[in-house]
């Protein structure tokens, strides 16, 4: 017998959800009342004959069928258990258990939806006056950082990072655990070369839509919730390196919700439109584009689908294609930093990055087109 559960949601239409240890995957109403069936007994014509009468079928199913349905689940389950299932690599879980939820109880006045939704649109609103208003666009962004530029600075911008990335995870378990769901760990990994933290909030496929959203924001918000403490402490003491807290948080939140990446805007844009595995369904018809262009008529309905897939394929583009001529462009430069050895500047960090994501972006196109 496997070791699973099955879970209907409570939106409406409801979705059906596999629960196999600590993975969670959506399927079908018909596979569902199998499921639920097959937990009842195990014989397979009598799982057809229930399943036939419920849905006033009889050829909807037969005992192979229902053998079948079975067997495909097992392999999931265990594919998923050996290959992992992970983006993100190496995981060290670094907060869980009672103290979290101690923790993750006191924050969930936060995200009371009426509260949560004003905040969100009053602190977006704070944060584009005050960079309007003080006339700071990207390129202005560039010069605060370029002209602030310092060792002391970059280490003061480093700690910064480490406790925001780390309440931006305390947000999404903090939502999490509001709406009755129980967060699993906060954690650290790699996601491609990238040390990250991350919080494993698998349990909100058993959540309403809107739920499931907020948890999405859930650390944008309190990213949002620091930009105003920040700018009101830049009021007050007119400093510059808080200057520069304030746009980097700003550029982290922007970048947060670029869909292309499984940041925040990845997990939005998937449920929003309710998509599950939109990577590997991206690059299911991406592949279709580019070598079965006779099946468009199958995925031409399924049009957030392929307007993401269409999106992404063009950003991916886009970014490596900009970021080669960069490189290309900044050889000078590049011999300049060789034989200066100045390894921490601003411009080597600068052309440091565009290099990895010239990398990434090589990488997420060939995985996307041949994979």
């Amino acid at each position: 017998m496997m070791n699973y559960k099955v879970i209907k949601t409570k939106e409406i239409p409801p979705r059906y959800i596999l629960e196999s240890g600590e993975k969670l995957f959506s399927i079908n109403d018909v596979l569902f009342d199998i499921l639920t069936e097959y937990n009842l007994c195990g014989d397979y014509d009598r799982i057809s004959k229930r399943i036939n009468d419920k849905y006033k079928d009889d050829s909807l199913t037969d005992g192979k069928f229902i053998e079948d349905s079975i067997r495909d689940v097992q392999n999931l389950i265990d594919k998923n258990e050996k290959e992992g299932g992970n983006y993100i690599k190496n995981r060290v879980k670094i907060m869980r258990g009672e103290m979290a939820n101690r923790v993750y109880n006191i924050l969930s006045f936060l995200f009371d939806k009426s509260l949560f939704t004003l905040c969100s649109v009053l602190f977006s609103l704070i944060t584009f006056l005050f960079f309007y208003i003080n006339d700071i666009g990207i390129y202005e962004s560039y010069e605060i950082i370029y002209d602030n530029f310092s060792v002391e600075n970059v280490i003061v911008l480093y700690l910064f990072f480490l406790v925001v990335i780390f309440l931006h995870e305390m947000g999404h378990a903090a939502a999490t655990y509001s709406f009755g769901e129980q967060p699993k760990e906060i954690g650290f990994g790699m996601y491609f070369i990238f040390p990250v933290l991350y919080t494993d909030t698998t349990n909100i496929w058993k959540l309403k839509k809107k739920e499931r959203i907020i948890v999405n924001l859930g650390g944008i918000y309190i990213q949002l919730i620091i930009n105003i403490i920040l700018v009101m402490l830049y009021y007050i003491l007119n400093n510059n390196l808080v200057l520069i807290l304030i746009i980097s948080n700003t550029i982290s939140i922007i970048t947060s919700l670029n869909p292309f990446f499984r940041y925040d805007g990845y997990w939005i844009y998937s449920d929003l439109f309710q998509i599950s595995n939109l990577k590997n369904k991206t690059s299911e018809l991406t592949r279709i584009l580019f070598f079965s262009p006779h099946r468009m008529k199958e995925v031409v309905h399924q049009k957030p689908l392929l307007i993401y897939s269409i999106l992404n394929l063009v950003f991916w583009i886009f970014v490596t294609i900009y970021l080669f001529i960069y490189i290309y462009s900044s050889a000078g430069e590049i011999q300049n930093i060789i034989h200066s050895k100045d390894w921490i500047s601003i411009s080597s960090i600068r052309l440091l990055s565009s290099i990895i994501f010239v990398c990434i972006g090589v990488f997420n196109l060939v995985k996307t087109i041949k994979n």
